[in-house]
């Protein structure tokens, strides 16, 4: 895939700034690229998806994640302040109720009560349009049939609200904060055919624990050297 930006537009006639490159390039050479990308890996390019900058100042926009099994909201991270000294984040289930109180889980099972290098927020409150905002995030997930993270940057002054990114594999899969009574396997158990598709196998292992969390525990280092 060719990702390209232009901070400042592209021009028909001559080169423009193009910031991955940190450089210039005309749109002639732009499309030598993509027919390059196109012999040599057997890519077919039919269409060209044009998105607009989005311009603001560090920590103007809030990001909402939503991670989604299928249509069913699994959990909602909230980032904050980014690209300020005040940048934090929080997780919370799908009734606005915080689930980031025992800190964060990876896949050394270490237990920590920050997002790595960032802060966990203090108070955030359920904003006005979260309504808006989770339908739209069904709609995509029930249209994508898989599991997904589905963002979206909202500027609170103005009510703009763009689609950030969506994600299979949040954070790499390498650490969540999301824990109900001390049990960090609990979202892992929405995975019951909600995301769509058929269910991985399990490694013959898992079978010999009793408990679930034994279960969970073995998962997790089974697949960190995966990571």
């Amino acid at each position: 895939m060719g990702v390209n930006v232009f901070p400042n537009g592209i021009k028909l006639q001559g080169s423009a700034k193009e910031t991955l490159r940190d450089g210039s390039i005309s749109i002639d050479d732009l499309l030598v690229e993509y027919e390059y990308l196109v012999e040599t890996e057997g890519k077919q390019y039919s269409e060209l998806y044009i998105e607009e900058i989005v311009r603001r100042k560090p920590g103007e926009l809030i990001d909402y994640k939503f991670l989604m099994f299928g249509s069913e909201v699994g959990a909602i991270l909230v980032y904050a302040n980014r690209g300020t000294a005040g940048y934090c984040k929080s997780t919370f289930d799908k009734e606005w109720n915080r689930v980031d109180d025992k800190g964060c889980f990876g896949t050394e099972r270490k237990q920590e009560h920050k997002y790595g290098k960032t802060a966990i927020c203090g108070i955030v409150e359920r904003p006005t349009f979260h309504e808006e905002l989770e339908r739209a995030a069904k709609i995509l997930g029930a249209g994508l049939g898989v599991f997904m993270r589905i963002d979206f940057m909202v500027d609170h002054v103005t009510g703009d609200v763009f689609l950030g990114e969506v994600s299979p594999w949040p954070d790499g899969g390498s650490s969540h904060c999301y824990s109900v009574g001390g049990d960090s396997c609990h979202l892992s158990r929405m995975w019951k055919g909600l995301e769509g598709g058929p269910g991985s196998v399990k490694p013959e292992r898992v079978e010999e624990f009793e408990e679930e969390q034994d279960k969970c525990k073995f998962v997790m280092d089974h697949n960190k050297n995966k990571i």
